[in-house]
Formats: C-alpha cells, sequence, structure tokens
C-alpha cells in the first residue's frame, strides 16, 4: 500500500496547495521577518509552497533551498529556477552548521516520528540570531470535514483511519498544542519565542473541497482499502451526501498556528 506523495504530486500541487496551504506559508514567513537577502531553508517543501508564498515579498533577493523527502514533489514544485531542490529529511538536514538566516517547516512535523531531533537539527543549521518558524493545525473541524469523516466511516472503520493517520502522522497529537511547540523551540535552544495565529476564509466548490481531500492522507487510505469499485461508489455517495446538504460555494475557516523563535 502505497501512501507516499509522489503519485499525487500534481493534483496535490494543483487543489492542496491554494486551498489549504498557501495562506499559512505566506503567514509564516511574515511571521519570521526575513531580510530580503535572506537564505532561507523550507523543510518539508512539498511541491514549492513557501516559492509561491515568497513572491508576494516585495524585492526578494535572497536564497530559498526546498528540502523534501519525495523527489516527485520537488519536481511538481513551481518555483524558479534560482530554487535550490534537495532530497532529504529531517533530522539528518544535509547541511552544514549556521548556514540559513531563516528555517521554516510548514505542517510537517507531526510527520516526524523523531521530532525533538529534527527541531534540534533546525536550530542547528540556523545561523546566530536567525528564525525558525514551525506551522501546524489545531484540533478544530467544520460541518464539511464532519461530513466527509461520516461518509468515511460507512466504508472503513474509524478505528482503521485513525491508526493509518497514527503511523503516518505519529506526532499530530504533539503539534496540535502550540504550547507543546513553544517548549520544543526552548529545549532547542531558541527564544524570543511567539505564538501568531493564520486565519483564511476558504471559498471553492463541492467538486473542487472533494477532490482536495481525496488527495490527502485519509482519502488515498480509504481508496486503496477499498479499491476502485468502492472508491467509485464512496465518490457517489460521498457527491451524493454533499449535494443534499450543501449549495456551492462553500466556505469555512481554515485555521492554523505558527510558533517562530530566534537563535541565540
Amino acid at each position: 500500500m502505497d501512501l507516499t506523495y509522489d503519485s499525487i504530486a500534481e493534483a496535490y500541487q494543483r487543489l492542496a496547495v491554494p486551498l489549504v496551504f498557501l495562506r499559512p506559508a505566506k503567514d509564516l514567513l511574515d511571521a519570521l521577518k526575513s531580510a530580503p537577502d535572506a537564505d532561507i531553508l523550507d523543510v518539508g517543501a512539498g511541491t514549492g509552497v513557501t516559492a509561491q508564498a515568497i513572491e508576494s515579498i516585495k524585492g526578494f533577493k535572497g536564497k530559498l533551498v526546498e528540502l523534501d523527502i519525495s523527489l516527485q514533489m520537488l519536481k511538481a514544485s513551481h518555483s524558479s529556477n534560482s530554487v535550490s531542490k534537495v532530497v532529504g529529511q529531517v533530522p539528518g538536514l544535509p547541511f552544514c552548521d549556521k548556514s540559513f538566516d531563516a528555517v521554516m517547516a510548514n505542517f510537517v512535523l507531526s510527520h516526524v516520528l523523531k521530532y525533538k531531533e529534527a527541531i534540534t537539527d533546525m536550530v542547528r543549521v540556523l545561523k546566530p540570531v536567525g528564525r525558525i518558524g514551525i506551522s501546524a493545525w489545531g484540533s478544530e473541524k467544520h460541518q464539511y470535514s464532519d461530513l466527509w469523516d461520516k461518509t468515511s466511516e460507512s466504508f472503513v472503520s474509524k478505528e482503521l483511519i485513525e491508526n493509518i493517520v497514527s503511523e503516518f502522522m505519529p506526532s499530530r497529537e504533539i503539534f496540535t498544542n502550540p504550547e507543546n511547540t513553544r517548549e520544543l523551540l526552548r529545549a532547542a535552544g531558541a527564544r524570543e519565542i511567539e505564538i501568531h495565529k493564520s486565519e483564511a476564509v476558504v471559498s471553492t466548490t463541492k467538486v473542487d473541497y472533494i477532490a482536495m481531500k481525496s488527495v490527502m492522507l485519509q482519502g488515498r487510505f480509504i481508496k486503496s482499502t477499498i479499491g476502485e469499485k468502492g472508491w467509485s461508489e464512496f465518490l457517489a455517495k460521498l457527491t451524493k451526501n454533499f449535494d443534499a446538504k450543501f449549495s456551492d460555494p462553500i466556505e469555512y475557516t481554515s485555521r492554523a498556528h505558527l510558533v517562530v523563535g530566534s537563535k541565540p
């Protein structure tokens, strides 16, 4: 069962990035307050959401390095040729000490089992007075995700879904609470730690919402579990349920927290 992001990189870039991840990336960049000539490392860069966010910074002439464990995700990035792309993971960043002015991780550390070592490694590659930023989702849900979950659980048991989420996102509960992230940054040597909020109203169609959810972890797991025939039945039922309850466009507030700190 292949639940990596390799096979869905293009769909992820087209659907999930603009709907879910772009606004928090912009907000995290703002919170980092990096200089226009900063060298920035994006840990778990995926398809290049930070590179897209940087385009909104006028006069940025620094260097961005995108690091991800998935080569296919990096290939799907629409970032410019000036952006360096590196296959790698954290902990185990393939960079020298004190290499970057800023290091950021957007919704990545929940996937990392050795999250304490990961944060220590991120601080290691920061220059003195460099800034580190970590974003994560809270535990809030909305009526659209609730209906997705309810329909999903009529095809695959809630226990199985929770087990696979725990397997691929072993540290999710840790980073749901920003106070935990604050303490982890402090333990890794960061100082001047701040917690910020990122909120955005997401407006989309039912079709695009379902398509976006389909390429996320739970959607891919359900598809791999019930097969193509079952997946077609699932999508048909899901569409019927959404059509019966909602009309286009659907709107909800996306909320994340951002924790930033400085290296002494």
